[in-house]
């Protein structure tokens, strides 16, 4: 299906489309194409940090189906609402720091993969999202909103979300 994210935080395949409702350019696009596109748009990624240190809540894997189950609509209803509103690019939760990898070049360019995160990090990113929106304090709002899901008995987890501009092209004094 051209056109459409393949995947998103909870099955749902989105159009690629940005707030501006145009379609997003790919990748590949010039510096040209992406200062352009830089002056119609801002994006973001929101990045959802889980640490140990940090946390005052239990691992979600002790938490009760219906806290997850809650934790979960939470999400798809947040996710609803950015993407009504024309902000939501992508939004993808990632699989448990025991699965990641970590991947160098090795002797002529081949893969050289070691498993990582080791036990001992006590902190990984759990998901994130790349929203479209017209301005930083935007982007901030919407990381409130998704810091706020329900965790265990309800309460707010007020997780730590990390908003970073995303950079289509260098400066043009670059």
């Amino acid at each position: 299906m051209a056109g459409l994210v393949p995947w998103n935080f909870f099955g749902r395949s989105l159009p690629r489309m940005s707030k501006s409702r145009r379609v997003l350019l790919p990748v590949h696009e010039t510096a040209d194409q992406a200062h352009e596109c830089e002056e119609q748009a801002m994006k973001y990624m929101l990045l959802m940090q889980f640490s140990e240190q940090t946390a005052d809540f239990p691992s979600i894997g002790t938490w009760a189906p219906e806290e997850i189950q809650a934790h979960i609509a939470f999400m798809h209803d947040a996710n609803k609402k950015i993407a009504d509103a024309g902000e939501l690019v992508e939004a993808q939760g990632l699989a448990m720091p025991e699965q990641a990898r970590i991947v160098r070049a090795g002797e002529g360019g081949a893969p050289l993969i070691t498993e990582g995160p080791y036990p001992e990090t006590k902190e990984f990113l759990a998901g994130y999202w790349i929203v479209d929106c017209d301005s930083p304090e935007r982007a901030y709002t919407i990381a409130a909103h998704v810091s706020a899901a329900p965790g265990p008995g309800g309460a707010p987890l007020n997780m730590a979300i990390e908003v970073r501009q995303v950079m289509s092209a260098p400066t043009e004094e670059l």
